[in-house]
């Protein structure tokens, strides 16, 4: 298939470059950063993960769900929304061999990009649903063609050093342990055990976005739970949320890029 040429979308690309509120140059970082961080954000729907995205310095956006138009971004941040697994494919290559001049790649959601992805192994092994027949073997393709985006992500983190978000969903499951109780926990919504394993092991923050909760008892003894219109970004691990960082955060500090970009400077 031949490339993709992304150059039809300088022009948009100037035009985001000329909004400085956008975010901070992170080539001005650079001394003090090694690398650009790999980021993971999931948590409740419409909460404002992927607006707080869109702050980051020069984005490229995979909007696979479509929203940056309704968010008000559509002629202002470079993007594509129509995407089949092989163009995505395609501009991931384009984006790691051509010379551009983004410093964020953001994909939204990496939900969607889970059926794109879905999609393609049924389409091209000619299978009709997805299920455990022959001892899970179609999730073990489903996983390789995974592992094709996986790489050229690494690869244009390490060739080109740009930082990579990752938005998604989150859904409760249930957690077995031998030595506790069965609780209950966020996770990422739509992925299967390799891809959570492959994301929580190679992203620098995984940060868990909810809003404040209170809990309080009434006169008679039952828990009350209040929330808050405070959006906070958990970033330690917890029995409740999947969460970490390679960088010292504190925990459940706000949802806003001029605050979390002041931890990203190593010092």
């Amino acid at each position: 298939m031949p490339g993709i040429d992304l150059s039809t979308l300088k022009s948009s690309t100037a035009r985001a470059l000329k909004i400085g509120a956008l975010g901070v140059d992170l080539s001005t970082l650079k001394s003090s950063i090694t690398r650009a961080p790999r980021i993971h954000l999931y948590g409740v729907s419409g909460i404002g993960k992927t607006t707080f995205a869109y702050q980051m310095p020069k984005p490229f956006v995979f909007d696979l769900d479509k929203s940056i138009g309704t968010l008000g971004y559509g002629d202002k941040i470079p993007h594509v929304s129509d995407v089949t697994y092989e163009t995505m494919i395609n501009y991931l290559e384009n984006i790691r061999d051509g010379d551009y001049d983004f410093q964020t790649i953001i994909i939204d959601t990496i939900d969607r990009l889970d059926d794109i992805v879905v999609e393609y192994t049924l389409r091209t092994n000619r299978w009709d649903k997805m299920d455990y027949a022959g001892y899970g073997n179609k999730f073990t393709v489903k996983s390789s063609y995974w592992q094709r985006i996986f790489t050229l992500l690494d690869e244009i983190w390490t060739k080109k050093n740009l930082c990579i978000v990752t938005i998604g969903h989150s859904k409760v499951v249930s957690v077995n342990e031998p030595d506790l109780p069965t609780y209950e926990k966020y996770s990422f919504a739509t992925l299967s055990k390799t891809e959570v394993s492959h994301i929580e092991n190679t992203s620098d923050i995984v940060a868990f976005v909810n809003t404040k909760k209170y809990s309080s008892f009434d006169d008679n003894r039952r828990v009350n739970i209040s929330t808050t219109n405070e959006r906070l970004m958990f970033l330690n691990p917890s029995p409740a949320h999947i969460a970490k960082t390679r960088y010292p955060i504190p925990d459940g500090i706000p949802l806003d890029w001029d605050v979390f970009k002041t931890y990203l400077v190593r010092k």
